[in-house]
């Protein structure tokens, strides 16, 4: 697990990375990936911690800097 720009990322599987903001609103992101680990495919987003929030807006703004973290993650994994 490794901690980027607010975001916890860490893999799920071999074909998919979460993305999960350590502060509030708390949303996880689930990024499918390739198998060259080079491209983001599918994004699925899941409120953890949202009370009192606008859970679809938040996460929608939020998923941008979500996939950025798992870009940076990517090419570290890669060693680039």
């Amino acid at each position: 697990m490794t901690r980027i720009e607010g975001f916890w990322i860490y893999w799920g599987s071999e074909h998919y990375v979460w993305a999960e903001r350590e502060a509030a609103p708390k949303h996880r992101y689930r990024f499918e990936v390739s198998t060259d680990w080079k491209q983001i495919g599918k994004l699925w987003i899941s409120p953890v911690d949202v009370a009192d929030r606008d859970a679809v807006n938040d996460a929608e703004r939020l998923a941008k800097k979500a996939k950025e973290a798992v870009e940076e993650f990517l090419r570290e994994e890669l060693g680039h």
